[in-house]
């Protein structure tokens, strides 16, 4: 190549740098500009696009919908991941946009999960008042607890929360117990909180008066009633008394024992071997017949009898002092 030639070419490239210089810089294609933060923090449940970038050229009748653009999930409270410039392009794209825009700033935002702790004299005070409310559906019984313990509760996101707590029956006693507080918001649960209430329970137990046999039958003087605090045992035995009155009991009974229904049996009305009056019943029709017991019945106990008639066994009802009665298969299905 000529020295003429060289020297045209690096002119021509001098008047072209000398032109671009000239013309000014051509202005963004984008409607909206997006400007990535580096650090930021979310309040609520998802990311919305305001929070991780500054936002202009929004037209005034977009604004709300553009800032609120959902980028994706947020993380759990206090805890972080980053969001990049893709995923903003990506949410952008799922809402179907007809703004031209264009995403600048940092590479990716990192996102810090508002959060608030849950008070641990609150947990305390909503396990100690579901126990004290369960035991005090009672009215006889005086119910004292006191908090030993509470869990610390996981962050929740800010605003308000509803404080419960899960008791079941099963679960319930006296002494030291845990107690599940359920921390929740929006109606939904947000976290949770064990907590160790002791629960002392004082009320009315009924112990034997005197000393009671085994197959003694107890009387409205045979017993009396005490209050005291209760153990578990006693809270789980307690009874109405009046409903053991008739009874007999099954084994020795000590004075100010309490008296429980399991320590107790239906008297019995048919004895082995003796002759009962057997009263069939169908329909309307009423008869009776003689036989014998094959074994010992309280009242409404099943009894195995021979009729002495007809030479045949069946199984009755007892249904008084050596009387068994036959019900009416059918009696139970009528309406």
């Amino acid at each position: 190549m000529s020295v003429r030639v060289l020297l045209l070419v690096q002119f021509f490239l001098l008047a072209l740098a000398s032109w671009a210089e000239e013309v000014p810089a051509a202005a963004p294609a984008a409607g909206i500009v997006i400007t990535m933060r580096q650090e930021c923090v979310s309040q609520g449940d998802e990311v919305q696009l305001k929070e991780l970038a500054e936002l202009s050229g929004v037209p005034a009748e977009r604004t709300a919908s553009v800032e609120q653009t959902v980028v994706g999930r947020a993380p759990q409270p206090g805890q972080n991941r980053s969001f990049t410039q893709q995923d903003v392009l990506t949410a952008i794209k799922k809402t179907g946009w007809a703004d031209a825009f264009e995403v600048r700033g940092a590479p990716a935002a990192r996102v810090t999960a508002a959060a608030q702790e849950v008070a641990k004299e609150r947990l305390a005070e909503t396990a100690a008042a579901a126990a004290k409310a369960y035991f005090e559906k009672d009215p006889d019984l005086e119910v004292e607890t006191e908090v030993a313990g509470v869990m610390a509760c996981p962050p929740v996101r800010p605003g308000p929360v509803e404080l419960g707590a899960d008791l079941a029956e099963a679960e319930l006693r006296v002494g030291v117990q845990s107690v599940r507080v359920r921390v929740m918001q929006n109606g939904r649960r947000a976290a949770e909180a064990m907590a160790r209430v002791k629960v002392r329970v004082t009320g009315t137990l009924t112990v034997a008066a005197e000393r009671l046999s085994a197959g003694d039958v107890l009387t409205e003087s045979g017993y009396r009633t005490i209050r005291r605090e209760f153990t578990a045992n006693d809270l789980r035995a307690r009874c109405d008394p009046r409903k053991l009155v008739g009874m007999v009991a099954k084994r020795n009974i000590a004075p100010d024992e309490p008296l429980t229904k399991a320590l107790f049996a239906l008297p019995q009305v048919i004895k082995r071997g003796e002759a009962v009056t057997v009263l069939v019943k169908r329909g309307a029709l009423e008869l009776t017949t003689q036989g014998e017991a094959r074994n010992d019945a309280a009242l409404d106990d099943p009894v195995r009898v021979f009729l002495v008639d007809s030479h045949s066994e069946i199984v009755a009802r007892a249904s008084g002092a050596r009387q068994a009665t036959l019900d009416d298969p059918l009696a139970g299905r009528q309406k």
